[in-house]
């Protein structure tokens, strides 16, 4: 596993706007952000764009490599976001909400409107979004027993 030996103190702020200035400023050496806060900075000499911890290069930042480009194949991080039902929703119920999901977000051009904001889009259905919520948590696990990470009080 490659590794970054690095020691560093979690800054506290009230919002990604509020990072990204205290990095232009100099007050903290690094963030890591979203690619719909950053990406207007692509060109900036305010900030440099380092890496995303996507799995590809983002359409809109084509110029910035991927954490495994640069020698780190082990950090990456997806940004995702799913629709829930309560846990007993019946399997029918929850496939006509997919659909809908699916059919609704194609008509208003969802997808393309995300990819506008950086987002590489995937769909998954609820079976593989099962799937990847337990991959997740599999993963995140074990990077926080093995960086003995803690919250503090």
């Amino acid at each position: 596993m490659n590794e970054i030996k690095a020691s560093a103190t979690h800054v506290p702020f009230r919002g990604n706007p509020e990072t990204l200035q205290a990095v232009i400023g100099g007050h903290v050496d690094f963030s890591i952000l979203s690619v719909a806060d950053v990406a207007a900075y692509a060109d900036s000499k305010d900030v440099r764009l380092v890496a995303t911890t996507a799995d590809r290069r983002l359409g809109d930042l084509p110029n910035v490599p991927t954490m495994a480009e640069v020698g780190l194949p082990n950090v990456n991080s997806k940004l995702w976001f799913a629709f829930l039902a309560p846990r007993n929703t019946p399997p029918d119920r929850i496939m006509r909400l997919y659909t809908a999901f699916v059919e609704g977000g194609k008509g208003l051009g969802a997808e393309k409107q995300l990819q506008n904001l950086g987002f590489n889009v995937e769909m998954c259905n609820p079976g593989e979004l099962a799937k990847m919520i337990k991959e997740e948590i599999t993963r995140w696990k074990k990077v926080i027993e093995v960086n003995k990470i803690s919250l503090e009080d």
